[in-house]
């Protein structure tokens, strides 16, 4: 293996190693190799199509859970709201208290 391609396999390597380090799911990372054939441009491809799944993925979730939300009667848990966060955090000081 010459100079040049010695150095383009480690710059791939580490790239696709920083890549699955700061990637929230570790089944990317077959992706990743895939594309690493390609070079550069299969790496950002895969890297800006993950980004926007996920960034539509999220923004749907939250606009699902907001929906979901409005449709539950909240008033109990509002007039209660500290009494029930009292409790839960003595609830887990408890069990951390206990539970090493």
């Amino acid at each position: 293996m010459d100079d040049v391609n010695k150095k383009n396999t480690t710059t791939i390597i580490l790239a696709l190693t920083t890549s699955m380090f700061f990637s929230p799911c570790l089944e990317i990372e077959a992706y990743f190799f895939v594309a690493s054939k390609l070079g550069w441009e299969g790496i950002i491809a895969v890297s800006v199509i993950y980004t926007f799944i996920t960034i539509a993925g999220m923004l749907l979730l939250v606009w699902l859970g907001m929906k979901g939300v409005k449709k539950i009667k909240s008033h109990v848990l509002e007039h209660h709201e500290k009494t029930i966060t009292g409790i839960l955090l003595v609830l887990l000081g408890m069990a951390g208290f206990f539970i090493r």
